[in-house]
């Protein structure tokens, strides 16, 4: 057994406890709400990826349209337009972003002695 009269207790030095930055503080502020949105996110992911494919597609309604010629046709009548940008976003998720080339030109000016 040990006995209780012998254990020191250490108590920090008011300079060991120091106030967290700003910066420490606004990292756990981000991280907590990194936490929350992926919480909030993977409950609805099913419902946000169908309205991603919505938006890339397009909100429409099959109507009766003149043809033109006297006759009538079923048409696609948006409610909302395609998403190109939508669409695009999926494509990268899916198949990767293609790669880009950048070309880079310099002007390089040679001095020689004589």
């Amino acid at each position: 057994m040990t006995d209780s009269a012998n254990l020191e207790v250490i108590t920090p030095e008011p300079k060991d406890l120091k106030e967290p930055t700003n910066k420490e503080v606004l990292s756990t502020v981000k991280d907590q709400a990194k936490i929350d949105l992926v919480k909030r996110v993977s409950i609805d992911w099913p419902a946000i990826v169908e309205a991603q494919v919505d938006l890339a597609k397009g909100i429409w309604e099959e109507r009766m349209v003149s043809d033109g010629k006297g006759g009538q046709k079923v048409a696609k009548v948006f409610k909302r337009a395609p998403s190109s940008d939508a669409g695009q976003y999926l494509i990268n998720q899916v198949v990767g972003k293609p790669i880009e080339t950048i070309e880079e030109r310099k002007t390089v000016n040679l001095v020689f002695d004589s």
